[in-house]
């Protein structure tokens, strides 16, 4: 489990509650995709991030590494302090780090994600099913492009 703090914190508690609410959200978040991944038959690996944000100070958090054969996604944490959410994470395929997806956090706690899929963009609820149906997009857009 990554630690809670490290390097610099910033002054008040507001600031070091926020930064703990955000690390325990990340944690879940790495936590509920990985179990997916498992169901899906993915190779998973947690890799430490570290992140600085002017109001929350130094943390790290979790990156995800999932693999199926040849196909890699990283889910990648952007930070708490982003205009519109409660926090930001981005899903990419590597190596080309094409934006696949955007996950981001609403202020009542609840993931969401912007989407694109056969030409249209749209942001659902985060769920097992929006997850898979993301991943099964991109398997078959990475076997078409080869």
């Amino acid at each position: 489990m990554m630690s809670e703090t490290n390097g610099t914190s910033p002054a008040g508690t507001d600031a070091t509650s926020l930064r703990e609410e955000w690390i325990a959200a990340v944690n879940e978040l790495v936590a509920r995709v990985e179990g997916w991944c498992k169901e899906l038959d993915w190779a998973t690996r947690r890799a430490p991030k570290r992140i600085e944000e002017e109001s929350l100070g130094i943390y790290e958090v979790p990156m995800l590494l999932m693999q199926q054969w040849d196909v890699r996604l990283l889910l990648d944490p952007v930070g708490r302090t982003i205009v519109a959410a409660a926090g930001r994470v981005d899903l990419y395929i590597l190596p080309q780090y094409d934006d696949l997806a955007v996950l981001y956090r609403t202020e009542s706690g609840a993931w969401m994600m912007w989407i694109e899929l056969e030409g249209a963009r749209r942001e659902v609820d985060l769920t097992r099913e929006a997850f898979k149906e993301v991943v099964e997009a991109l398997v078959k857009r990475h076997a078409e492009a080869r």
